[in-house]
Parts: C-alpha cells; sequence; structure tokens
C-alpha cells in the first residue's frame, strides 16, 4: 500500500512541475534555514559540555555593594578566597584561579602581544584539557612554568619539540615548557593558548596575592559527589566575618555559579570568556520557527488553491471505494515526498551557509557540520524534514479528502481565493510574520547605527593612542609630549590610565556628607590636563588640571555631572572625596571642577558617577589629537620615533574611534544574520503569493474575458486581481505592527541603556515597503492576464 501512495505520489508530482518546484523551494529554504539556525543554537548550547567535571564545578562569584542603592555582581573575587575557602569547607574537593595578564614575547624579530593565563596547578583536574606531553600533576607546580596550545607550538616553535625549551617575557623572564596542550576547543567559555603556573605570580610578589578586597582572579570549585552547593554558599557570610574587616563586611557577598551556566549568562562583569544573552538563542529559536511556518503555510495554501484541481481525482477515487483515511495518506504522502526532495537542497542551502557564517563571526564562532558525528543534528535532520511534511501536508490531506463525490462530480466546488476564508487567514499570518522581521531588522540596524554615531559627549575621531614605553617615568612621558608635539600633524597630546569610552577603574571612595561610612565603590580615571580640553569635555562648574598648581596631582579630583547629582552636592566645588583605597593608603581630595557627562563606558551601561584624578603613575596610555586625513602620516612618523622610545618593546597603535566601533561588532553580527534571514522570509513568502495570484488569475479567465467585452480596461482588471490580495496585506500589518512593537521596546530597554525612539514612520515605512513588494509580486501576473485576448479567454475550457 505504501509502494502504491508513494507512486501515485511521484505521478503527481512529475505531473505539476512547476507546482512542485514552487513548493520544493520555499520548503527546502525553510528546511534550512531551520537546520542552520539549529547548528548555531546547538553550538552555543554545548559550550564547555566536554568537561568530565562540568557537573560538579562552580565558579565563585561576587556581589557587591556600591552604595545603598546599588550593587554589581563580578565574576571576580580576591586571590587569598578560594584557597582559604578549600581550607574550610569539607565538600570542596579543590580549587584552581585563573588571572590574566599580556605580555610581551619576541619571536625572531617580531614582538609579539599574547595573553597569558597564570593557573593553579590543579587546573587539569578540574578542567579536561588533555596534554599531548607532560605531566599533568607537575605541569604547573614549579615557578615559570608553561604550557603550550598545539596551535601555540606550531607558531613558536615549528618542526620542533616544544617541551624544555624557554619563552622569555617582557624581556625579563624566561618561562620554561613544561607541557604541550590539545587546542581549547572553539564551543569553550574559557580558551587560551598559554597556562603560567600561579606560583609565578608568587615568586613575583603579585600585589594581589594578600589582598582580601581587590577583585582581581577568576576562581572555581570541584564540589565532592552529592554536595548541595546551597549549602555551602549558606556558609559564606561567616567566611566574610571571618577574613574582612568589619566596616567592610557588608559589601561583599560571595556567591556560587555552576560552570555549565556560564556561557548563557550574559549578567556578571568582569568576564574574560565567551557569554551570550539567552535572548539571542530565542530569537534565533523564532526565526528559524518563523521561517519554517511561512513555508509550511505556502504548501498549504497552494494546494487548498489547487483543490479544485484534486476534486474530480478525490470524487472518483471515493465512488471507487476509497476510504478517507487512505486518502489521507495519499496526500500526506505526496507532501512527505516534496518534503525530503527539499530536503537536497535545504543540505546544500547549509552547506554553503556555514562558511559564510563563520567568515562573519570572524573566528570568534565557529560552527561545523558533522552529519554522522553528530546523532542529534542527523536525527533532527529527518525529524524536521518529517514534521514538515506532515504538518504542511496536514490541512490539505483533511481538506481534500472530506469532499462529497456527488458534490464534486456536479462542478460545484468554490474556487480561487474567495473560495477559502483559512487560505485568507494563512496568507495574512504568512505576511504578518514577514512584515514582523522586516521591522525588527529595521530598528535594530537604526539602533546599531544609533550607537555608532551617537554623540558620546566627546570627539572621539581623529585620535590615535598607544600605551607608554616600557618604565617611563612621569617627566620622559613629558619629553615624550613634547617630541611629539613637534610633528605639524599633531594637534595635542594627553595621557590617560584607561581608553574614552571603554570603562574606568573602580575605587573606593567617601564623598563629603553621604551616608556611606565605609566608602562608595565608584569609578576613576588618571588623567592629564590636556585630557578635557582634547577631548572638547565641557566644564559647568569650577577649573581643569593645571601644571600651574603642584597639588593638582596629589590633592585634586574632577567629578562628572551624575556624580554631583548621586552625592547630592549643589554647589560641589571645594567638597572633599577621600580616597579609601589609594596606594599610598587613604586620602583626601578636593574637588575643583565638575563636567558635563559623557560616555565612558559603553553604550550598553547608563552613565554612572566618574571621578578623574591627575595621578602621574596612572597615566599609561598617550593619546594624539591629529590632524584629519592625516593619520597614516602621524602613525609613520610614530613609527620611527618609537624606535627612539622603546627599541626593545614593539609598537602597537589604535584609532579610537574604530576600537568604540568594534564595541558594537556582536551587535552588527545578529542583525547580519536578521537581515539575511528576513530576505529569506520575504522571499518565501512572495513565492507562494506569486503562485497563489498566479492560480487565482487563471481561475478567472474566463470572467476577464467577460468583463473586457463590455469594455472593462486594463486598470480596472489589474485593480479586481489584486485588491483582495492588497486588503489582506494591509489587514497582516494590523497585526503585525503592535507585536513588532511590543518585542523591539522590550527588547531595546532590556538590552540597551541608549537606544532609538520608536516611531510610527518606521512601522508606516516597513508596512509600505510590505506593501510594494507584494503589489510587485502579484503586479506581473494582473498586468499579464489584463493584456490576454479577450476572445481567448472566452475559448477557455
Amino acid at each position: 500500500m505504501i509502494k502504491n501512495y508513494l507512486k501515485i505520489a511521484f505521478r503527481n508530482l512529475i505531473k505539476h512541475k512547476i507546482y512542485t518546484l514552487i513548493n520544493a523551494i520555499g520548503l527546502s529554504i525553510g528546511i534550512g534555514s531551520c537546520l542552520f539556525i539549529l547548528l548555531i543554537t546547538q553550538n552555543e548550547l554545548s559550550f564547555d559540555q566536554y568537561h568530565e567535571n562540568k557537573d560538579r564545578i562552580y565558579r565563585l562569584t561576587s556581589k557587591i555593594r556600591v552604595s545603598e542603592n546599588s550593587e554589581i555582581h563580578t565574576a571576580q573575587t580576591p586571590m587569598p578566597w578560594a584557597p582559604e575557602m578549600n581550607r574550610l569547607f569539607p565538600e570542596i574537593e579543590n580549587y584552581t584561579r585563573f588571572y590574566l595578564q599580556g605580555h610581551v614575547l619576541r619571536h625572531k624579530d617580531d614582538f609579539i602581544n599574547e595573553t597569558i593565563n597564570y593557573a593553579d596547578a590543579s587546573v587539569f583536574e578540574l578542567f579536561t584539557y588533555p596534554l599531548i606531553k607532560g605531566d599533568p600533576k607537575t605541569a604547573l607546580t614549579e615557578p615559570y612554568a608553561l604550557v603550550l596550545s598545539e596551535e601555540m607550538a606550531a607558531k613558536y616553535f615549528p618542526d620542533q619539540d616544544p617541551v624544555g625549551q624557554t619563552i622569555r617575557f617582557n624581556n625579563k623572564q624566561d618561562f620554561l615548557i613544561t607541557g604541550l596542550m590539545k587546542n581549547v576547543p572553539p564551543n569553550s567559555y574559557m580558551r587560551f593558548n598559554f597556562l603560567a603556573s600561579f606560583s609565578s605570580l608568587e615568586a613575583d610578589n603579585n600585589q594581589y596575592l594578600d589582598d582580601w578586597r581587590s577583585h582581581a582572579i577568576h576562581a572555581y570549585f570541584l564540589f565532592k559527589e552529592d554536595v548541595i552547593p546551597e549549602a555551602v554558599e549558606a556558609r559564606f557570610p561567616s567566611f566574610i566575618n571571618t577574613y574582612i574587616e568589619e566596616q567592610y563586611r557588608g559589601r561583599y557577598q560571595p556567591r556560587l555559579q555552576a560552570f555549565k551556566d556560564i556561557h548563557l549568562n550574559d549578567d556578571l562583569s568582569g568576564e574574560w570568556g565567551d557569554t551570550l544573552e539567552p535572548v539571542y538563542i530565542y530569537i534565533f529559536a523564532a526565526v528559524a520557527l518563523f521561517i519554517l511556518l511561512i513555508a509550511c503555510i505556502n504548501f498549504m495554501n497552494m494546494t487548498t488553491a489547487r483543490s479544485a484541481n484534486r476534486a474530480k481525482e478525490v470524487g472518483l477515487r471515493k465512488v471507487m471505494g476509497a476510504f478517507r483515511p487512505q486518502l489521507i495518506r495519499q496526500f500526506l504522502a505526496e507532501s512527505v515526498v516534496i518534503s525530503f526532495i527539499a530536503l537536497f537542497f535545504a543540505i546544500v542551502f547549509v552547506e554553503f551557509a556555514v562558511p559564510w557564517f563563520n567568515s562573519l563571526t570572524d573566528g570568534d564562532r565557529q560552527i561545523a557540520i558533522h552529519y554522522f558525528d553528530n546523532q542529534f543534528y542527523l536525527f533532527s535532520i529527518f525529524a524536521i524534514t518529517l514534521f514538515v511534511g506532515i504538518l504542511a501536508g496536514s490541512y490539505p490531506a483533511f481538506f481534500l479528502s472530506r469532499f462529497k463525490p456527488v458534490t464534486v462530480l456536479k462542478g460545484a466546488l468554490s474556487e480561487g481565493i474567495k473560495g477559502s476564508k483559512l487560505r485568507k487567514a494563512l496568507v495574512v499570518t504568512q505576511f504578518s510574520i514577514a512584515i514582523i522581521m522586516i521591522i525588527v531588522n529595521f530598528l535594530l540596524i537604526k539602533q546599531i547605527d544609533y550607537l555608532k554615531t551617537k554623540d558620546l559627549g566627546f570627539e572621539k575621531n581623529n585620535i590615535i593612542y598607544f600605551f607608554q614605553p616600557e618604565n617611563s617615568t612621569y617627566d620622559r612621558k613629558q619629553t615624550i609630549r613634547n617630541e611629539l608635539l613637534q610633528h605639524p600633524t599633531i594637534h595635542s597630546v594627553f595621557l590617560a590610565s584607561n581608553e574614552p569610552g571603554d570603562g574606568a577603574m573602580p575605587g573606593r571612595f567617601l564623598p563629603q556628607g553621604t551616608n556611606e561610612t565605609d566608602g562608595m565603590m565608584l569609578k576613576n580615571i588618571a588623567v592629564d590636563h590636556n585630557y578635557f580640553p582634547t577631548l572638547k569635555i565641557e566644564f559647568v562648574a569650577g577649573r581643569n588640571f593645571s601644571t600651574d598648581f603642584a597639588s593638582d596631582t596629589t590633592d585634586a579630583v574632577i567629578i562628572n555631572e551624575t556624580a554631583a547629582r548621586q552625592f547630592g552636592w549643589e554647589n560641589p566645588i571645594g567638597k572633599t572625596i577621600e580616597w579609601l583605597n589609594a596606594d599610598s593608603g587613604s586620602k583626601s581630595r578636593i574637588v575643583i571642577g565638575v563636567v558635563k557627562d559623557f560616555n565612558f563606558e559603553n553604550l550598553n551601561q547608563p552613565i554612572k558617577p566618574l571621578i578623574a584624578h591627575f595621578t602621574p603613575k596612572y597615566l599609561r596610555r598617550f593619546y594624539m589629537s591629529v590632524e584629519p586625513g592625516t593619520k597614516k602620516e602621524a602613525y609613520t612618523f610614530l613609527q620611527d620615533q618609537w624606535k627612539i622610545y622603546d627599541p626593545n618593546n614593539p609598537h602597537y597603535h589604535y584609532f579610537l574611534d574604530v576600537d568604540l566601533a568594534v564595541e558594537y561588532q556582536f551587535e552588527e553580527i545578529i542583525a547580519g544574520l536578521l537581515e539575511k534571514f528576513t530576505i529569506l522570509t520575504i522571499f518565501i513568502a512572495c513565492l507562494g503569493l506569486l503562485s497563489l495570484a498566479s492560480f487565482t488569475a487563471e481561475q478567472r479567465t474566463k470572467e476577464i474575458g467577460i468583463r473586457k467585452v463590455p469594455g472593462a480596461s486594463i486598470p480596472n482588471i489589474i485593480t479586481m486581481l489584486s485588491s483582495e490580495f492588497l486588503k489582506l496585506i494591509l489587514l497582516a500589518n494590523l497585526f503585525a505592527w503592535p507585536l513588532a512593537y511590543v518585542a523591539m521596546d522590550l527588547w531595546l530597554r532590556e538590552s540597551f541603556a541608549y537606544h532609538i525612539s520608536i516611531g510610527l514612520w518606521s512601522f508606516i515605512l516597513c508596512g509600505v515597503a510590505a506593501l510594494l513588494m507584494a503589489l510587485f509580486t502579484i503586479g506581473y501576473q494582473a498586468i499579464k492576464a489584463a493584456l490576454s485576448n479577450p476572445i481567448d479567454a472566452l475559448k477557455y475550457e
């Protein structure tokens, strides 16, 4: 019986080639998009699942109360916490810490910046990082021991055994290579190429080793079997009360976070790994569902629209004794066959989409297709294809099989688009989804453009920056500044601790008159007297730092407007701020100026209170403001000067505007994906509309001929054929607009501190675009029918 169903199905599909091709193309795009997004989603959900102890690993995090009404949750903790907790809590089997630090190494004649991850020797006990060479138990026990990845071994020791050799960092310290590690898989939260022994930091007397309040490292615990993490976490307050000074105890709340949950959690600050907001997984899943649904709707529409052509077949089958379940199975078989034909093209689609996606993400997220190694994906391919075939064919099967033989053989079946209310509902649903995706994509592009072009409150163009030469004293920095200013294209040079627009240092301060007896965690930056004038940041009160006042480097601060408001100061000038955790101990400084708010962090964060101080030892970056159009010339001059400034270390320069734009690279990737899927959605919707319009025009051929004989004009015929479809597109807009507004308003408010306003014109523009695309799609068929010879139309049938 199944053989008979399939034989008849293939005959019908071959007989109606155009209809089969249209449905196969629509379904192939729908299935291909779904399989492609499934690959992306599966990759994101697979992060760190290869670790054997993943279910027993927890990260130690910390909630820090910044002020009475504010707190931050950071992924970092002080260095001494983890080893002491390991000693006190028997539930902890072991721990490891990671400390990231940038180093410069010399390879042949090149200087290369590399990030080194210092880790405790137990790192290989907690995490599954297989060693190709070396003993995991001893590889990181001794100071200045180093484990390399395969990638770094091939880079620095091609055709050599790296174990036993040394690498010199910062032209100071040799590290002995004690192990060769397999490359960390790309679907890893933590990616690194160098692991150095944590004991190296002890040998170097790292400043954070005995600091119980500076959050500098990432710590992980391996719990014993059947341990309840909440029970351990409940004893953390007593730990804080034991080891933290009384005045600071209320500020710190250690927390535990399951390691397997880290990647899909974007709520913590201080991350060094690859995290993702879960909302993007939901967005991808919704897009896949939408595209698949539109493809299925196309199939349903075309099959039910062609119901009159299959009606006599159904009637004759029933007269010959066919039962309704047999007819249902027959039509479902046809649908499933088309679905599996579409699968072939869908796989071709995915094969082309994967390399494109990998190039789009520029190595940050790499996906690969392993059909036979990925059993879940292989099963999903066939399950999705079968599901699509049954879903797309279910309604047509039940619809066609219910026809009564007498009614069908008399030819009393309604035809065309007016013959099915469900078909209208499907068209409205289809275009509602397409319009929603057009609106979402349009608003997201506007939002990204807004982020990249928004006035940040400072001048970001034509500014080059670089890090100070090694061991530069403040006097040496002033000499370098004066030498740079000799070049005619360089207008101004200033120094700062942080890149404008990309963050600031946390510190504890006690503003005069506030209720915070143990201080407030506030952001601060070190700047010199040229910082605010060069960046064109305006003062609203007071004055700038000045070299005329020697005390400005030790006794003065400048705050922003937000700080003045939060401190409750109407007249900030002359107020004092005590810096509680300065390197030289607590120190009171006087507010000498207030500047307008500017975005010293990226636009995903609201403007926070900021304290600027003129502390020479923290001024580690040079910034040059150059004449527009002369960046290359200024850079060439800087390269030549660097050979004098620091001949033993590499020179790296950065453009401020380019670096700030990169902040929103991930959002641009999301927008690029949505743009492509929106185009596919529109294509599928218009493909279905084209075939439906073509069929409708064919069904109304005789009516068109009769209307033209008495004198119906071509515009009249075009209007008659187009109006019904355009009404449905207008109705789709009415459904799509409120849904798109609610979704985008929620997304923009939750994901961006600064975002565009959603105006009515955005919806009107997207709605008109959808209407024009639909009109263009059906216009050809309408014009073709309107220009046809009425004699030929009257001889039809």
